[in-house]
């Protein structure tokens, strides 16, 4: 009989990785150390397999997946139930573990390789109890359709299928990660460690400032620039020695989760140290307005899921919007084809039967805003926003199209123009009812700081956070982040990589100057050869300066013959520091954007004392060095 369920506690046998996926290996192999890991086992692969086949779907999602319908193979997925013998055999494992409160995670094939990590591309749940553990597993097997997990694997998803990690919940005091390879200049040869209080999720998004410690296993020193007390010497010492632990059964440098729960540390979680790889997305300020934080949050749903509702899945606008000094600054991307509106106007030009539909539905969705506004039917909050999310496309792709030239518009243009003659004025309409609506139900001190939840007593909600609201905040992605520091929005704006623009600019920053962290000193002037990837190794010559997104260790080559380096990354990815220490030569890590400001040919000044590549002369040809200390 098939077996689908592996545990940690018979861990003796080889653990296939085609069984159990990349993140429940790497649990399997913590086991070997004995290290402290919450009790956990993994539904395998045949689960997932037989799940699909005994309910009929795997040919329809086959065929979904090359038509790209990954949301409605998500769908499909939901809406089946987990064959009797596969459920029998995981409610059985958890009842043996004597199981209350679990972590259900994704560990697809894909995931916590040495070149992708796939960090956050698939779903997981914590605080998961039993009464919703097979919605929880059956989230993280459509979740192997996410559309930026699809997109992450540059669309080469394998049907190879997605495990199910399903560990005890540990309620943790203190969480954290640890690299056994620092990748701040100047602690390279330390363990780095970030710790908080509570669980990690917000630590491991990079939503919050942790705390920072630094400790050399070689020179038994602990280093701790920031001062702060959440953990212990001690503490920091033995998680240190576990991390190198770890370091030394991967042969590779790591990064990990652990957590802290009356003393006891436990590992959740290992993978090997990956190379960052998107870059940068440019926003630009677009508006300003007096926007309450209820009328943002119908904002960024009617962008983002509204038009991705008008449009198949194929296009959406991601705004961000930061709040200061009373008004709400918001800023596109300006560069996104996916957030391109001309390119939305020809995908509903070339759909235009399926948009005269949407069209349809978008009326009666009119209607029954105007209906519960007029009071001839029941308010019903869900409804309300429901509605309201398949008029916002229509009201924002109309007034947008009411400015271009009819010719970019399409055939379409005609019915945004008649949608905003007869219905213009209904979202101001309808988003000012649902102020007023809030306004009977809340303390009208801090009405424009209150989420929509908030608000109508969907969620609890503390006075001190709507205090630090009044002060500044960001919204993006469904996240708010208070603004308390620098610090805390620059770490916010880089976990989402946003680079903001000025209203001048066009794109990335073009200064002559930009900055990063010195990984090896030295000032020295050059001509930029920019290496993406090995095709672009042949125009390396003897004395460039090596320009790239990050580096890795086929670069090594021509790394060799470079006379200094600057990369894009600076983060997880400590490579480029590495080398420059062996090879003894200038370099600048973590500039953000050097790829996309410099161009082959520019000759510049790489200043690793101070962090600063200056631009000296865009476009100058000539190979020829200066070098000076």
């Amino acid at each position: 009989m098939k077996k689908y369920i592996m545990r940690n506690d018979n861990c003796t046998k080889e653990i296939i990785k085609e069984k159990v996926g990349g993140k429940a290996q790497s649990l399997f192999s913590l086991c070997k150390l004995r290290l402290n890991i919450p009790d956990f086992f993994v539904i395998t692969t045949d689960a997932y397999h037989d799940f699909l086949c005994t309910n009929g779907i795997d040919l329809e999602i086959k065929d979904l997946f090359e038509k790209k319908e990954y949301g409605t193979i998500r769908n499909l997925i939901m809406e089946q139930e987990i064959p009797d013998d596969i459920w029998k055999e995981i409610w059985q494992t958890y009842d043996l573990f004597d199981m209350d409160i679990v972590s259900v995670r994704s560990s697809a094939l894909l995931e916590d390789g040495k070149r992708k990590s796939f960090a956050g591309q698939f779903d997981s749940f914590l605080f998961v109890p039993f009464q919703d553990l097979q919605k929880s597993i059956k989230k993280c097997w459509a979740s192997y359709y996410n559309d930026n997990a699809v997109e992450y694997a540059d669309q080469i998803v394998s049907f190879s299928g997605m495990a199910v990690i399903v560990q005890r919940m540990v309620d943790a005091e203190i969480s954290g990660i640890g690299f056994s390879k620092s990748p701040v200049a100047n602690y390279e040869d330390c363990v780095f460690i970030e710790a908080a209080s509570g669980v990690g999720e917000n630590i491991v998004s990079g939503i919050i400032t942790p705390n920072q410690y630094f400790y050399s296993i070689k020179k038994q020193r602990f280093f701790n620039p920031v001062s702060n007390n959440l953990l212990s010497s001690n503490m920091v010492e033995a998680l240190a020695s576990n991390i190198c632990k770890i370091q030394e059964l991967y042969q590779i440098d790591v990064d990990t989760e652990w957590c802290i729960k009356d003393g006891v540390i436990y590992f959740l979680q290992a993978r090997p140290i990956t190379a960052i790889e998107k870059r940068p997305k440019p926003y630009k300020k677009t508006l300003v307005r007096p926007l309450p934080l209820m009328r943002v949050e119908l904002y960024a749903m009617g962008e983002y899921e509204g038009i991705k509702w008008l449009t198949d899945g194929q296009f959406y606008f991601n705004p961000l919007f930061i709040y200061e000094l009373g008004k709400v600054i918001v800023y596109y991307n300006n560069i996104s084809q996916k957030e391109n509106p001309i390119n939305m106007y020809s995908f509903l030009c070339n759909h235009y039967d399926a948009f005269l539909k949407k069209y349809e539905e978008t009326i009666v969705a009119c209607d029954c805003v105007e209906r519960m506004i007029n009071g001839d039917m029941q308010f019903i909050l869900n409804d309300f926003i429901s509605a309201i999310l398949k008029i916002y496309p229509f009201s924002s792709l109309g007034n947008l199209a009411g400015n271009l030239p009819e010719v970019l518009v399409g055939k379409v243009y005609d019915v945004f123009k008649e949608f905003r003659q007869e219905k213009g004025e209904l979202l101001t309409i309808a988003e000012e009812f649902l102020l007023q609506k809030a306004e009977s139900l809340v303390d009208n001190n801090f009405l424009y700081f209150y989420t929509i939840n908030e608000a109508f007593g969907k969620t609890s909600f503390d006075v001190e956070q709507l205090v630090a609201r009044k002060q500044g905040y960001m919204y993006f992605n469904k996240m708010l982040l208070v603004e308390r520091n620098q610090n805390e929005i620059n770490r916010f704006l880089n976990a989402n990589h946003i680079a903001l623009l000025s209203e001048n600019e066009t794109d990335l920053d073009t200064s002559e100057q930009l900055s990063g962290t010195a990984a090896y000193g030295g000032k020295i002037k050059g001509v930029v050869t920019i290496v993406t990837n090995e095709n672009d190794f042949y125009k390396m010559e003897q004395g460039d300066i090596l320009v790239a997104s990050m580096t890795v260790p086929k670069f090594l080559p021509i790394m060799k013959k470079a006379s200094a380096m600057v990369t894009d990354e600076g983060g997880v990815l400590c490579h480029a520091a590495i080398v420059a220490r062996e090879l003894e030569i200038p370099t600048i890590i973590g500039t953000k954007w050097a790829t996309s400001v410099l161009d082959d040919g520019d000759l510049i000044e790489v200043d690793a004392n101070n962090a600063r590549v200056k631009i000296l002369t865009k476009g100058y040809r000539k190979r020829e060095m200066y070098s000076g200390k």
